[in-house]
């Protein structure tokens, strides 16, 4: 469960306890809002957990964990990727497990690997928390854009600038290297007039109403605006699926595609794209979707997912 989640959750009366072996940042926010964090398997089995929340089931240690655990205890396993070996679906027979996932392409890849069919398994995109903004016009008078992802290597750095600098935009980079990780989007948000992200950071991103178009390595793809939005969510705004259009940095045509993506975002109507997001991707339609799952997986003795 991710930590936003959580604390919504315990509001609602849920107890939790998180089993992590990386304590550090985000488990000492956890604490901080009352909810107990342990790396030790002994305190999971003296809290004796009614259902396990499972994420990274191929994660050594929380095999363990999984081993260790009675049998009886259901499991809500959620899935966020396609590629990783750490989002592989947890597979047991012997025990009441269900599948849930942020993108309808992982629905339908974790629906191959279990044998399950897709209506079975939970559509939860992943969310923004409601942020305290005003949202404004559009402004790009700074002539500034930051990429922000963990995946793009200095090698296309150099060319993404380079290819920014032809259009007169100074380009900074965050998240691919422990020296510019941002541990807080508002610190930078409101210092460019455009980001170029992925997934999470995009949603995280655009829930401070601002303007995104999705980038990654060494591929760019679509503005996020009105038309393509709903699409773009199903798709955990990802550019893994192949209906998604997408160029490489050094195809013919990627400074075309990068200012008809400019273009786009300069007309985009921001407050129609929060509203979507707030519609698609909300914390609190995702808390009540999880907690209705927890429910329904506990109270029910076999399990009939809608």
């Amino acid at each position: 469960m991710a930590l936003p989640n959580g604390i919504r959750a315990k509001k609602r009366g849920v107890k939790l306890l998180i089993y992590t072996k990386i304590i550090g940042a985000m488990s000492e926010r956890a604490t901080s809002t009352g909810i107990a964090v342990t790396s030790n398997i002994s305190e999971v089995l003296k809290f004796k957990p009614n259902l396990v929340h499972l994420h990274h089931a191929s994660n050594k240690d929380i095999f363990k964990l999984i081993q260790t655990l009675d049998k009886r205890i259901p499991i809500f396993n959620l899935i966020h990727g396609l590629v990783p070996v750490l989002c592989q679906p947890f597979l047991d027979e012997s025990r009441k497990v269900a599948y849930g996932a942020v993108s309808k392409l992982a629905v339908e890849s974790t629906s191959f690997i279990t044998g399950i069919s897709v209506n079975k398994i939970y559509l939860l995109k992943n969310f923004s928390p409601p942020q305290n903004i005003a949202l404004t016009e559009n402004s790009f008078d700074r002539g500034r854009a930051a990429i922000i992802s963990s995946k793009v290597k200095m090698s296309y750095a150099n060319k993404w600038s380079k290819l920014f600098k032809e259009l007169s935009i100074d380009l900074d980079f965050y998240g691919n290297e422990s020296s510019n990780m941002v541990l807080d989007y508002s610190d930078i948000i409101n210092q460019y007039d455009f980001f170029l992200c992925t997934g999470k950071t995009a949603i995280d991103l655009m829930g401070f109403g601002k303007q995104v178009m999705l980038l990654e390595e060494n591929l760019l793809g679509p503005a996020v605006v009105s038309g393509n939005f709903q699409f773009l969510s199903d798709m955990n705004f990802s550019l893994v699926n192949p209906l998604i259009d997408v160029i490489e940095l050094d195809e013919m045509g990627i400074l075309e595609k990068l200012k008809s993506n400019i273009s786009r975002i300069k007309i985009n109507n921001v407050e129609e794209n929060n509203l979507t997001l707030f519609r698609e991707n909300s914390l609190e339609l995702a808390t009540d979707h999880l907690i209705s799952i927890y429910t329904s997986m506990i109270e029910s003795p076999n399990l009939e997912i809608n």
